[in-house]
């Protein structure tokens, strides 16, 4: 496991310290193609948090060009895809190579990310992260989840969150585990569920990053 630890100074103004949030996500983001895994071919998940708390966290909306940089330093052999989440779950990039088209389309998916979601269903897009790569991912390459958040997961029913974090704990997380998936997970807010991400991150032989 790892551990990433960046603090903003606290007489940053709200502008600042908004494109602090960003610059700490690529960090983070760039710390992942160091990973043991990208040494080998590899098939990779994005998922984007588009829930309305974001708009606090990245209200410059900074995150969509750390994304971007992500995306553009991956390496060759690497295939990707997009999956889009608030209340609802969207895959406009689907897994491909991470060629000049896959570019255009990661840039028109972001384009359409505003931070109006009213619930950050986690679970939801976990699932179909995990569907993706179990169905479409090369058989020679290390499938990947990569997510970040600044919450928990939020359907609006305290008593269905714990119910749908329980199953993504114990039951999604054991079948990405079974199906060879390993799951990043980068938290960067202290409203983060830090439990949620390291157990994923644990039971999948992944990675988790605080970036604070």
């Amino acid at each position: 496991m790892m551990s990433l630890s960046l603090q903003s100074r606290p007489h940053l103004s709200r502008k600042d310290g908004a494109r602090a949030v960003a610059r700490r996500a690529f960090v983070t983001l760039l710390l992942l193609l160091s990973a043991p895994l990208w040494a080998a071919p590899t098939d990779m998940i994005l998922l984007l948090d588009n829930s309305g708390s974001m708009r606090q966290n990245d209200p410059a909306f900074l995150l969509k060009g750390a994304v971007t940089k992500f995306f553009a330093a991956l390496p060759a052999d690497t295939h990707a895809g997009v999956v889009v989440f608030d209340q609802k779950v969207s895959y406009p990039v689907p897994l491909a190579a991470v060629d000049a088209a896959a570019q255009g389309a990661v840039k028109d998916a972001l384009a359409k990310v505003d931070y109006r979601g009213q619930y950050t269903n986690i679970p939801a897009a976990m699932e179909r992260a995990i569907y993706e790569l179990k169905s479409s991912a090369r058989k020679d390459a290390a499938k990947v989840v990569v997510f970040m958040t600044d919450g928990i997961v939020d359907t609006g029913n305290p008593a269905v969150d714990a119910e749908k974090a329980k199953w993504l704990r114990d039951e999604l997380a054991t079948d990405a585990a079974d199906n060879g998936i390993h799951i990043f997970g980068i938290a960067f807010t202290e409203n983060a569920d830090f439990f949620l991400i390291q157990s994923l991150a644990k039971k999948t032989s992944g990675e988790y990053f605080r970036a604070l």
